[in-house]
């Protein structure tokens, strides 16, 4: 029977495993590991999902006028990463920190919950390129350096 190995690995190990206690030391500056340096750990021994654990990010795709827009959300540190596909490569977007707090104020006066509302001062960083791929390889490289 043809099961895929990370579905076998799930079933396996369950919900919950750990990185063994020898394994600590040698595997320090790489996060891959062998399915033997793992083992299974019960609900009694960790909870799932401790809270705090869990890191949300947002990826949103637009296009509009000839260009295509990907910007990338990390709430927990207020970081946006906005790419911009255009023909020509010119970074012709506005103050992104004063439009923000225009709209909130906006939404204020609307009578808004403010729980719906970021609380902090977003950190906006802007890059236009003429290559789908190059805003794709930097977005791999932000996911993959996130910790």
């Amino acid at each position: 029977m043809n099961v895929p190995l990370d579905f076998r690995l799930l079933i396996t190990l369950g919900c919950i495993c750990s990185l063994r206690k020898e394994q600590h030391r040698t595997n320090i500056l790489s996060n891959l590991y062998q399915f033997d340096e793992l083992e299974f750990l019960s609900l009694s021994e960790q909870t799932y999902l401790q809270s705090g654990t869990l890191q949300c990010i947002y990826l949103y795709i637009h296009q509009d006028n000839g260009k295509l827009f990907i910007d990338l959300f990390i709430p927990n540190n207020c970081r946006v990463f906005i790419g911009i596909l255009d023909s020509i490569r010119e970074n012709h977007m506005p103050n992104l920190n004063k439009l923000l707090k225009n709209e909130c104020e906006k939404r204020l006066q609307k009578s808004i919950d403010t729980n719906l509302l970021p609380i902090n001062e977003h950190q906006f960083e802007v890059k236009v390129d003429t290559n789908i791929q190059n805003i794709w390889k930097r977005f791999n490289k932000i996911i993959a350096n996130r910790k």
